[in-house]
């Protein structure tokens, strides 16, 4: 049986091809990029929507220790790899 999200990859639904898009873009994205952006995410977003919510788990230094920063990692190859596994 297939995971459910490869089934909403190949099953005739609506928005199937948008779906494949934001699966296989990281693939397409150069890694110098993909760094750049998740690093404005992690470092600058996050910290953001803390100032304006103060919710506690948003004013975490993403990247500034070791476990928060090796965590940081692997949500970004995880969600760089996903498209090119799918594919496979």
């Amino acid at each position: 049986m297939a995971a459910p999200r490869a089934l909403a990859l190949i099953l005739p639904i609506r928005m199937r091809g948008p779906l494949r898009t934001v699966f296989f873009l990281p693939n397409v994205i150069g890694g110098v990029l993909l760094g750049f952006i998740w690093r404005f995410i992690l470092v600058n977003g996050f910290a953001a929507i803390g100032k304006v919510t103060d919710i506690g788990i948003f004013k975490l230094a993403r990247l500034g220790t070791p476990e928060t920063g090796f965590w940081g990692m692997v949500i970004v190859y995880a969600w760089r790899s996903v498209g090119y596994l799918l594919i496979i």
